[in-house]
């Protein structure tokens, strides 16, 4: 057969199946039979990492950037700053978690909770003395967003033989590994058995007033007096990281766009002027005045042969606002968060998807709220035990430790998106017996039992005072009257 230029040779079906077979053992040998094609090898994920490693290994080789690079953010980045903002606001809130008491008498209820407040004032609550106990909640929720983790020390001293001691995670050296005189290891400062369960924690002492960078030796201190706040991501892990580690370095080059953009745009509004003379040299001056500088609304007339040579930069018409909102909102989603509320962009926003955002959210700090509330329990539960010697909750004995420590921690809630809607669909499902008072009343932050009472109350003072009971759903009613009178005056009109 004589092949033409120009032409394709015929391909016979046995060479087809033999160039078939030799492509599917390249790619057997590229990524693997019968694999997951992320694990394939090859040079377009040549950068993409391979290697794996302890969950302590990988946090103690990263924690100390980590966290200075996410304190430096908060200090200048509005974004990051708003962000942690937005957690401790959502997940402490205006009054913080507050304490109920599930005890079964209303009298060890009021007990337990009037001298958990008392606990909770300033001169009771901290070992300094200048903290209360709300001051605190903000403190350990910022710090384990913005460091990923807290450290309480409780000590039994004060009015409640309870009272705390915080300390930043600094104080436990993430680099201190070593094996313990009792045969125990201590890894990155905290000391474990052979389970892996905390026994003991190594503080630094570090020179008060000095850099905390300079170490004095250590203290071993309990882990029954100690409560290490922070969120454990994966087994084995034993300290914690900045929640918004997956968003940060994205976060820091688009502030370092933002500063070229400005810059650039800043130079873009500037207009230069030079001046050609005929000998291409050197008096610049015109009638004995400087031939420098513009004002608006001038007219300078210029000696003979004399050019102006005007400059003037140009700032290239990229789309800005744009790029930035498509990187805001994959930051947002490292963080939580919604597009709308990390940027506080409303523009051109729906009410559903603002509704569909914020109960997304919603989820995120509710989960916040947990594991915060798991930490104050910590705290509760050494400071009910003391409270069986100081005698500062009425009635309370040593037998009946058991049934004045049934609590709950009641977070702050939200209130409904839709109230009119919701508000019917909550009497609907607590009609059906899927929730209770108790439940709708929390999803709120309220407390039922307290409402109650706060109501009882009321409904004394009105009394006493001469004012009207209010009638239940009479502002419905004569709503709806008032429509119904509408609808029929529009009727005989027509």
């Amino acid at each position: 057969m004589v092949q033409q230029y120009g032409a394709a040779a015929p391909v016979s079906q046995q060479r087809k199946e033999s160039m078939k077979s030799t492509i599917n053992k390249v790619i057997e040998t590229q990524t693997g039979s019968r694999s997951y094609q992320a694990a394939a090898q090859s040079r377009i994920v040549n950068g993409w990492v391979t290697t794996d490693n302890t969950a302590l290994y990988e946090i103690q080789e990263s924690l100390q950037a980590l966290r200075a690079r996410s304190r430096q953010m908060e200090r200048d980045d509005d974004y990051f700053k708003r962000y942690i903002d937005q957690d401790v606001i959502n997940v402490i809130g205006h009054e913080g978690i507050k304490l109920q008491s599930k005890a079964g008498t209303p009298d060890a209820r009021k007990a337990v909770e009037a001298a958990w407040k008392d606990w909770g004032k300033r001169e009771n609550c901290t070992v300094s003395g200048n903290m209360s106990w709300y001051d605190v909640q903000k403190l350990i929720r910022r710090s384990v967003v913005r460091d990923g983790e807290f450290f309480v020390i409780i000590r039994k001293t004060g009015k409640y033989k309870t009272q705390l001691k915080l300390l930043e995670s600094d104080y436990l050296d993430e680099n201190y590994m070593k094996t313990a005189p009792n045969g125990n290891q201590i890894l990155s400062g905290v000391e474990v058995n052979d389970d892996g369960k905390p026994i003991a924690y190594h503080f630094c002492k570090y020179r008060i007033g000095t850099n905390r960078g300079v170490k004095n030796g250590y203290v071993r201190i309990p882990a029954a007096q100690v409560v290490h706040c922070y969120d454990i991501e994966r087994q084995g892990q034993l300290r914690g990281v900045p929640h918004g580690h997956a968003a940060m370095l994205r976060l820091h080059l688009l502030g370092e766009y933002e500063k070229a953009e400005l810059l650039a745009a800043q130079v873009g509004a500037c207009k230069s002027v030079y001046m050609k003379t005929p000998t291409g040299e050197g008096d610049f001056e015109i009638e004995g005045r400087p031939a420098f500088g513009m004002e608006p609304g001038t007219i300078e007339v210029l000696p003979p042969g004399w050019e102006p040579m005007f400059v003037d930069p140009k700032h290239g018409g990229v789309q800005f606002a744009v790029f930035i909102k498509q990187l805001l909102r994959g930051i947002a989603s490292g963080m939580g968060m919604s597009y709308n509320n990390l940027s506080n962009d409303l523009e051109g926003v729906s009410y559903s998807s603002l509704r569909s955002g914020a109960l997304l959210e919603r989820d995120n700090y509710r989960q916040g709220q947990s594991s915060t509330s798991g930490w104050f329990q910590q705290i509760f539960d050494v400071w009910i035990q003391q409270q069986t010697l100081t005698k500062n909750v009425n009635g309370m004995t040593a037998s009946l430790k058991e049934e004045y420590s049934q609590v709950k921690w009641r977070p702050r809630g939200w209130k409904w998106v839709d109230p009119q809607k919701d508000i019917t669909a909550a009497k609907d499902a607590r009609a059906m017996g899927w929730r209770s008072d108790f439940d709708i009343a929390a999803e709120l932050g309220e407390d039922f039992e307290q409402n109650l009472q706060d109501n009882q109350r009321a409904d004394a003072m009105r009394e006493e005072y001469g004012q009207a009971q209010p009638v239940e759903g009479s502002n419905t009613q004569t709503q709806n009257g008032n429509e119904n009178e509408q609808n029929g005056t529009t009727a005989e009109a027509e």
